[in-house]
């Protein structure tokens, strides 16, 4: 059975995010672009309705967007394909059918953590519910919602822990169209690595996404008005940097575990190329 390194995989994510700088540009150049569009279109005094409706829009398009990027990302890694000269902005079935995997993927943890949310946030349950420490009466049927609620989220977000990173490896080879049977073979070949693979992963999310939250709370302040515009696009422009970092990280896991060597030769040899133009 195949050991995933966490920390060293984690470290070749950003290294190869290093030499693929321009090709990186070039990929997810045009996504942002689109993305800033965006800004600039709801930068205007819309009605609130128009205003809502161009927000839903816009955050369709950061998901259409994201999947278009990663199937180009995961490709190059993986297949080793000629960076291209010109941003690409292709969008097709093949993009269509990963956002559908991601997406999916996405619910697992996403469900019982949306409940986990509401729960929390359920102020008229848990003020009939805690009527009882006031010196009132159990309403016993609030009790019992918010019980049933914690009974079922808590435990089904921990599931959804320890089986979101063996769901993610398969983004690579839905990019790559790998025929046949995707998630049972990878299932079975990730099996003892759940921690790393977290591990690793997070290693390569948490620093652009926690740059954002750093820049979003030093920039507020300072900009007044074109705070809200410049801080949404610094999280577009580290969203796609954590997208990289991860897709880097999960190319190279599954190219671990589908072939059984420590590094991932098409990895390696991407880097040279790219670092040869």
């Amino acid at each position: 059975m195949m050991r995933i390194a966490a920390r060293s995989t984690a470290i070749d994510a950003y290294r190869v995010l290093f030499f693929h700088l321009g090709t990186f540009c070039r990929l997810a150049g045009g996504w942002m672009a689109c993305l800033l569009g965006c800004i600039l279109v709801r930068m205007v005094a819309w009605p609130q309705s128009i205003g809502l409706l161009l927000l839903l829009i816009t955050l369709a398009g950061l998901a259409v967007f994201s999947a278009a990027f990663s199937v180009n990302w995961y490709r190059a890694l993986l297949d080793e394909e000629p960076a291209p000269d010109l941003v690409p902005l292709t969008l097709g079935g093949r993009e269509l059918h990963f956002l559908a995997y991601q997406s999916a993927i996405a619910l697992v943890p996403g469900i019982p953590l949306l409940m986990l949310v509401m729960l929390l946030h359920a102020d008229a349950w848990w003020a009939e519910a805690l009527t009882i420490v006031h010196g009132g009466s159990l309403a016993l049927m609030p009790t019992l919602r918010l019980l049933a609620g914690f009974a079922f989220s808590i435990p089904a977000s921990i599931a959804a822990t320890i089986i979101l990173p063996r769901l993610m490896i398969v983004l690579p080879a839905v990019a790559t169209d790998v025929s046949g049977p995707l998630l049972a073979p990878l299932w079975q070949h990730s099996r003892g690595n759940t921690a790393p693979i977290l591990y690793g992963w997070l290693a390569c999310v948490l620093p652009p996404l926690g740059l954002w939250a750093v820049l979003s709370f030093e920039l507020t302040g300072a900009l007044d008005g074109l705070a809200q515009p410049i801080v949404e696009l610094i999280a577009y422009v580290c969203w796609f940097l954590a997208l990289a970092l991860s897709g880097g990280f999960l190319c190279q896991v599954y190219a671990q575990l589908t072939t059984g060597k420590a590094s991932s030769p098409d990895a390696a040899a991407l880097g040279r190329r790219v670092a040869a133009e």
